[in-house]
């Protein structure tokens, strides 16, 4: 075997990954600062390898919420009274609008309706 000789072994790495995936939102630092709280020391670098290699790209995503029935209806119905409003950039709309304003926005793009308003 050649190089140097590691600082972790298995064991080590395992409680590293129960580690990180009990913290999911610590960042690497913080968590090399809760790594065997003194008993070794390991750098920061050395954490976001370990961690990348066994898959977890320096930490571990957030948890989803839970999609249940109730929480499923909630959704749906913040995203059907979510309000978009349209943005004009020459002459061309973007975004939901109504029909009404699609229709008088097109006809004062094509110079058909007045604008004496």
């Amino acid at each position: 075997m050649c190089g140097r000789k590691t600082i972790l072994n298995n064991r080590d790495r395992r409680s590293m990954k129960r580690l990180a995936k009990s913290n999911r939102q610590k960042s690497p630092l913080e968590l090399t600062n809760n790594f065997y709280k003194g008993k070794k020391t390991i750098s920061t670098c050395t954490m976001r390898r370990e961690l990348k290699v066994m898959g977890l790209k320096s930490r571990s995503s957030a948890r989803k919420s839970l999609v249940t029935a109730t929480n499923r209806k909630r959704d749906c119905n913040l995203q059907r009274n979510a309000e978009i409003r349209p943005l004009s950039n020459d002459n061309e709309s973007y975004g939901q609008m109504s029909p009404y304003l699609l229709s008088s926005n097109m006809m004062v793009a094509a110079g058909l309706e007045e604008e004496a308003h």
